[in-house]
């Protein structure tokens, strides 16, 4: 991370690349290609990290609609 923010010091204007010799791990790709999905079921039903955001979300939108991406009104137009 240092080395991006010197960057910030030294380049002089957009659209130059420099590589700072750093590279990912490869172990994500191995992770994605697996033959079959072991993450958790997905569903419609809103998910919390825990009890105290599901109260914080009920409070807001309502038991109806505790999902800000749900309410209408809340979704970015372009």
């Amino acid at each position: 991370m240092r080395d991006a923010l010197v960057l910030f010091e030294t380049l002089d204007g957009p659209g130059t690349i420099v590589d700072l010799g750093h590279s990912w791990d490869t172990e994500w790709k191995r992770e994605a290609r697996r033959p079959h999905d072991e993450r958790s079921p997905r569903n419609d039903t809103p998910q919390y990290q825990n009890r105290a955001d599901e109260t914080a979300a009920t409070r807001r939108y309502g038991s109806s609609i505790a999902c800000g991406v749900c309410v209408p009104s809340l979704t970015p137009r372009s």
